[in-house]
């Protein structure tokens, strides 16, 4: 017998409490979010927040389900059909773009979770997305073959990896300070300009020399 609420869920519903809970997350925290604001900004009363997702702690898991459920198949996806080592980077950073570009409101909530001390369940849940799929496997062995091709240099693979997610996603992280600290007066147009040269400016670091 099928459960009731997988039989009863509203989409709807359900997507405008996790938009609403996704927005009070990223302003103030798990700590300090409050069900019956998000409850207000969804536009349901509380008992249906709690209908649908049991309590705050359950909901703020499904906050960062949801939206790694958005993006891991396009990653996974796209990657799969990228081809070399160089087309497969152009295509993460393109999606890691439109991954922070698309739902901003997640740059300031991962910010949060990574700043948060004591956080070990949350931070394994959000890494249990990133393994899944076998996309870390996808890529390790790709920078392997990079390696054994001899069209990279022989650095650590993880290393070279952990270097080219902060290298993107690095970027949303600390934006608001590197905009004022250079003086950015069109931020848009910054992103575009660094997005357009990033993975050139990451393989001018990791090709073997003599190989352009």
């Amino acid at each position: 017998m099928m459960d009731q609420k997988t039989t009863t869920t509203d989409p709807t519903t359900r997507d405008k409490i996790l938009t609403a809970a996704r927005a009070e997350f990223a302003r103030v925290g798990r700590a300090g979010a409050r069900i019956d604001r998000i409850a207000a900004e969804a536009g349901v009363n509380k008992a249906m927040i709690y209908y649908h997702f049991d309590s705050k702690e359950n909901l703020h898991r499904e906050v960062i389900s949801d939206y790694f459920a958005r993006i891991i198949p396009t990653v996974r996806g796209e990657m799969r059909s990228a081809g070399d080592f160089e087309t497969v980077l152009r295509t993460l950073s393109g999606v890691y773009h439109r991954m922070f570009t698309t739902y901003p409101d997640m740059v300031a909530f991962l910010r949060r979770e990574l700043a948060e001390p004591d956080n070990d369940a949350v931070l394994d849940h959000i890494a249990g997305f990133l393994r899944g799929g076998g996309m870390r496997e996808m890529l390790l062995q790709l920078v392997e073959r990079e390696i054994t091709a001899g069209r990279i240099k022989p650095l650590p693979p993880k290393q070279i990896l952990t270097s080219f997610i902060i290298f993107n996603a690095g970027y949303f992280m600390i934006a608001p300070l590197m905009h004022r600290a250079w003086e950015i007066d069109d931020p848009d147009a910054f992103l575009a300009e660094r997005q357009a040269m990033l993975v050139d400016l990451f393989m001018d670091g990791i090709r073997m020399r003599g190989d352009q």
